[in-house]
């Protein structure tokens, strides 16, 4: 009797076991996510991704802002030449070129595109789900292409399939936002599964607001050094909008007159100065707006180390607003793209 055939060697690579685990994990983590409640309007330029999806944003600037401006530039009323894409830093320097890349696709390229950021936005690149972001850039952006480029741009494609496969689970139709989110919020209320702690101390009554401690530390800050995530998808960005014949400008927002002393005595703003010229140097089409045009604010006109006080920021937003329309002006008399 002739004996069964060996199998022989089992081919190289990933036991399937292994991948049917990781399609697991991946799939689980996703799952959960959904569960977590997050104001999409609040981190990731919800209002802005919903009139893209709409298709109504056609103005001829597109800002995007970090918190510093965004609060500010609303209050001063704005104007109708321009687009706010304000959020928090949460969207990092991916999700700022993921937005620009849907605005393009969905009503054409802007004329003008302002990035207006802190220097710090550019030193850290922090996705992962944690106070204040709780997942919800992977719920985002979610596009199959997106998510191929954030994989491509980290080689993290572990996060970049929680990507994609919220764009399965998630889809950012009406339907679920009128559907599924307030059932998220319910299972996030004190009652639901998911309960929402309070903050340490909440409901306390504030003391008096102790300025000088936090902008100390802000100032001391020694080294820029740019992660090297966000100059990749700076550089992405660069590359996108030099292709649709839109211009960049790089600005930086308000900054406390101590802080831009202590970094300009450390060299700090010298390397941050020199990063965003970098960048102009590579794409004619980029330009640095001067980056202390902003910087002549007190200890006592700021909320916290970043943010200016409530009662300045229509009076601040309305110099943002001015500076965005002569950069417009300036465009347009240039001539067409």
């Amino acid at each position: 009797m002739i004996p069964p055939a060996s199998p022989g060697p089992r081919p190289a690579g990933l036991p399937r076991a292994a991948i049917l685990g990781l399609a697991l994990v991946v799939s689980g983590e996703t799952v959960l996510q959904a569960a977590v409640p997050y104001d999409r309007g609040k981190l990731l330029a919800g209002e802005v991704l919903s009139e893209i999806e709409r298709g109504t944003t056609t103005r001829p600037l597109f800002l995007w802002s970090d918190s510093v401006s965004t609060v500010p530039v609303r209050r001063s009323g704005g104007d109708d030449r321009v687009e706010e894409a304000g959020s928090a830093a949460a969207v990092t320097m991916a999700g700022v070129y993921f937005i620009y890349r849907r605005r393009v696709l969905a009503t054409g390229a802007p004329r003008v595109l302002v990035l207006a950021a802190i220097p710090e936005f550019y030193t850290r690149f922090v996705v992962r789900p944690g106070p204040g972001t709780a997942g919800a850039f992977e719920r985002t952006f979610t596009d199959f292409r997106e998510a191929l480029e954030f994989a491509d741009a980290t080689g993290d494609w572990g996060f970049a399939s929680r990507m994609a496969l919220n764009g399965l689970f998630l889809p950012p139709s009406a339907r679920r936002r009128s559907v599924l989110d307030p059932v998220l919020r319910r299972m996030g209320s004190p009652a639901g599964p998911f309960p929402v702690r309070p903050r340490t101390g909440a409901g306390a009554a504030p003391g008096p607001p102790d300025r000088a401690a936090p902008l100390r530390g802000r100032a001391s800050q020694r080294g820029f050094r740019a992660s090297p995530i966000a100059l990749e998808f700076l550089r992405r960005l660069c590359r996108e909008t030099g292709r649709t014949g839109t211009r960049l400008v790089l600005m930086t927002p308000a900054l406390p007159r101590e802080v831009s002393r202590s970094w300009e005595e450390s060299g700090y703003l010298d390397e941050y100065r020199g990063m965003l010229e970098g960048m102009a140097r590579d794409h004619p089409h980029v330009a640095v707006d001067p980056v202390l045009q902003f910087a002549d604010y007190g200890s006592e006109d700021m909320s916290d180390p970043r943010h200016v006080v409530p009662d300045l920021e229509p009076a601040y937003g309305r110099r943002v607003v001015a500076r965005l329309l002569a950069l417009l002006e300036e465009t347009e008399a240039a001539g067409p793209r």
